[in-house]
């Protein structure tokens, strides 16, 4: 995997379903799913300006294009194999797929995201919500009150991005020992490969 290739979401964003996969041992039949959930922004800022969020409006406007493979691979199968499986999904992210899905949430009247092997992931280092100003200065802490079981955030911290993420106590001393294992692993110089560079805060 060239990581000059990947953005820094698309190359943390499979490491998480993989620990978490891992950790829990799901079995490896099961249907994984990662779930990246784009928000569109009030111009300047819109990555999609033929589908802009009027000024004003307040409320949350995401989709959600998603990644699907078994278990299995994502356990066995290198880490590019699931990084690859994050960029292949998310060039869907365009205005027609924003309107096609709101079609069909109205068409099937507006059914919940599919849960279990779900693992959706929110970027929201840009919403700047840590540097609202109210008038009695810059918070400490700005971002997200909870995490949820399903889900995760990507936040600002520091001069890097912290990843909340929850699980039981047997399972998160697993991850934490995956996620070792995948961020302190020797080069393996013998086939070109280099694991990418994610340094973990536990």
């Amino acid at each position: 995997m060239n990581p000059n290739k990947c953005s820094t979401p698309a190359t943390m964003m499979p490491t998480q379903p993989r620990s978490k996969n891992l950790s829990s041992l799901v079995p490896r039949r099961s249907e994984l799913f990662e779930t990246i959930s784009p928000h569109m922004q009030a111009p300047p800022h819109s990555s999609l300006p033929s589908l802009i969020v009027p000024h004003g409006y307040y409320d949350n406007v995401f989709t959600y294009p998603v990644a699907v493979s078994k278990a299995g691979k994502v356990c066995s199968f290198p880490l590019e194999y699931t990084v690859e499986l994050v960029k292949m999904a998310k060039p869907q992210i365009t205005a027609e797929y924003f309107r096609l899905v709101a079609d069909l949430m109205v068409i099937k009247g507006w059914p919940l995201y599919t849960v279990v092997g779900n693992f959706i992931v929110f970027d929201v280092r840009r919403l700047g919500l840590d540097t609202m100003d109210f008038g009695w200065g810059k918070p400490v802490y700005g971002s997200l009150a909870r995490v949820f079981l399903v889900a995760s955030f990507y936040m600002n911290f520091k001069d890097g991005i912290v990843v909340p993420i929850c699980l039981p106590e047997p399972a998160m001393v697993r991850f934490e020992e995956e996620l070792k294992k995948m961020t302190m692993e020797p080069l393996d110089v013998s086939v070109g490969h280099r694991p990418p560079k994610i340094t973990s805060m536990i």
